[in-house]
């Protein structure tokens, strides 16, 4: 009887291999594979597929083939792609198919190699996925990237990508850590913006992966950029969603009218402020002293307009941050806002830095919050406005002595930013969160590119496992948890996606622990037959 030597192999590259594995031995197997091969021993190498590797199982094969054969085949359809995970309506039963494909061309050329499925829990991952797209198809995209996390990898773009147009702003508010009256920045900075060139090549790129939306928004008011509506004519010629935030003062009748014909889905208009007296001391403007009623009006007249031609959108969602100088008009801007007609409000505390640390709300200010918001909770709910309640959670994590409010929750549940969001500013770089974590450059690379690279993947893998990847830095030396997680801005995306996880019955899979067949620890990896 002939004494033959099998080899487990997860993947084509170490990082992916040693991930399943959960050992480093990538380059000790595939050594000695060679070895073996070199001395004409029979050998085997077995593929184990699990939720980490089954979209490239093809490239696992062409890797083996390559190690046995010694030369690469490249001329069989079903070895030149990776599984397509679309429609995910059919995801179990195309893959099944896809799986048979790859077992059928390895026997033809190579009987040393097997295919296995390895992790039980991989059909049923799929079999979850493949039932609510078929039974939710509007929610096919949001399914891909609860997928990719589970599996991570990236099947499909961000829901969201924030564009940062322009760095000007007429106004300087005082709890801004951008335009902070405190802060000084040099004209060039000021004079940043992103030209409508690169701003259509990342369009393309975000129409191609499928991208739900744009948000127009960032380190200065995005209507003063020459050519904003520009930039909203072409995302929406291309099928994505625009969003933009404003502080309202140049949202005039005309640019108002030019906006809802465009089919903008939603306005952000933030007011800090529910008094003329209260706008001028938060809301510093050498221009103006009259932009209190000036944003009133323009808010009023979008409303108007918006019902004279019968248009559900834009949304108008009114935004309030929140901080110890005006705490005590949640209740007056409530009234303001059903006076101006919004469809939404949104109360938001102020993320605290070193520039706006004297704004910061005491105890006493928190507790008045808390009272207020149950009168203002009626007030919306009289005039038909939705609360976007992201308060209360900050309120209930709130820690007086920082003024932080999502310290815990990214530890504890890990980060999933990465499948969801990403931030363009206007020098060109991009980060995978607000707080400029960059993975990329558009002047090196399209947006494509730095989407679905290995570096990006691995950032959102140890996103993910924050907690064991605290001090990870990304290109620009940022690490990976910092102050700025501790009043993170998308904690609420985080929690949104657990929910859905949740929901789906899909969240038992997010974790570290999978379960590889019923193979014991030391079958897998070096076996005799």
């Amino acid at each position: 009887m002939i004494k033959m030597k099998s080899f487990f192999l997860f993947g084509d590259q170490a990082e992916l291999h040693n991930r399943i594995m959960g050992k480093n031995d990538f380059e000790k197997t595939t050594q000695l594979i060679k070895e073996e091969i070199s001395k004409d021993h029979c050998i085997k190498i077995i593929i184990g597929i699990s939720r980490y590797n089954f979209f490239k199982a093809n490239e696992i094969v062409k890797f083996c083939f390559s190690l046995i054969l010694k030369k690469q085949i490249n001329d069989v359809g079903v070895l030149n792609s990776p599984f397509n995970i679309f429609p995910l309506k059919d995801l179990p039963s195309n893959f099944f198919l896809y799986l048979d494909s790859l077992k059928k061309i390895t026997k033809k050329f190579c009987n040393n190699i097997e295919i296995n499925l390895l992790d039980v829990e991989l059909k049923s991952i799929l079999e979850i996925i493949g039932l609510n797209a078929y039974l939710y198809p509007e929610r096919e995209k949001d399914l891909a990237r609860l997928l990719g996390i589970i599996c991570e990898n990236i099947f499909i773009g961000p829901q969201t990508i924030v564009v940062d147009p322009f760095h000007r702003c007429n106004v300087k508010c005082v709890h801004c850590f951008v335009h902070n009256p405190l802060i000084y920045h040099p004209e060039e900075f000021l004079d940043r913006k992103i030209h409508l060139s690169l701003f259509k090549e990342i369009i393309n790129d975000a129409a191609a992966l499928r991208v739900d939306e744009i948000i127009l928004q960032g380190d200065g008011e995005p209507l003063m950029h020459p050519n904003f509506l520009d930039m909203i004519s072409y995302a929406r010629q291309k099928g994505i969603r625009v969003i933009f935030f404003t502080n309202g003062c140049f949202l005039n009748e005309k640019i108002a009218e030019e906006i809802i014909n465009l089919g903008v889905t939603q306005i952000y208009c933030s007011l800090p402020a529910a008094s003329e007296e209260s706008y001028e001391k938060i809301c510093i403007s050498p221009q103006k002293k009259e932009w209190f009623y000036i944003i009133v009006k323009n808010m009023k007249s979008l409303v108007k307009l918006k019902n004279k031609f019968k248009k559900k959108f834009p949304v108008l969602t009114m935004t309030h941050v929140i901080h110890r100088l005006n705490f005590h008009e949640l209740i007056k801007m409530a009234e303001l806002d059903a006076c101006i007609g919004a469809d939404a409000v949104r109360f938001y505390l102020i993320r605290i830095d070193e520039n706006n640390e004297h704004l910061k709300l005491e105890d006493n200010q928190i507790e008045n919050i808390k009272i207020d918001l149950a009168i203002v909770d009626n007030i919306l709910k009289k005039a038909g406005i939705e609360f976007i309640d992201n308060i209360r959670f900050q309120l209930s994590h709130y820690e007086n002595s920082t003024g932080s409010w999502s310290k815990d929750i990214f530890l504890q549940e890990g980060c999933t930013i990465g499948w969801y969001f990403c931030l363009i500013p206007a020098l060109g770089d991009i980060s995978m969160c607000c707080h400029l974590r960059t993975v990329g450059y558009l002047d090196k690379n399209r947006f494509k590119e730095i989407w679905l690279s290995d570096y990006y993947r691995k950032k959102r893998y140890q996103a993910k496992f924050i907690s064991d990847y605290q001090d990870v830095e990304f290109l620009n030396g940022m690490t990976l948890y910092n102050e700025h997680c501790e009043h993170c801005d998308n904690h609420q995306n985080l929690l949104k996606t657990i929910k859905n996880l949740k929901s789906y019955g899909l969240y038992k899979f997010f974790g570290n622990n999978v379960s590889l067949s019923k193979l014991s620890e030391c079958e897998i990896g070096l076996k005799y037959f």
